[in-house]
């Protein structure tokens, strides 16, 4: 559970881990504040590695990350 009680789990179907997924893709941020507890953290490290060099989504542009769009606003 996170700060505000909700549910945080990691996601695995068809044998895949679809947080890695994702960010690999470039659809998602590693938001690395929050996850010295995932237990496949170096998964999704490695895998925004290669979004980045692959200019994969987020990576293909320029962006704001969402917490530093959050931080901006206050």
């Amino acid at each position: 559970s996170d700060r505000y009680g909700r549910q945080v789990a990691e996601v695995f179907a068809g044998g895949k881990f679809l947080q890695e997924e994702q960010v690999k893709a470039g659809f998602a941020y590693h938001y690395a504040r929050y996850s010295s507890n995932c237990p496949h953290r170096d998964a999704i490290v490695a895998a925004e590695a290669i979004a980045q060099s692959n200019h994969s989504g987020v990576w293909g542009g320029s962006y704001e990350k969402p917490w530093d769009y959050r931080k901006a606003r206050r």
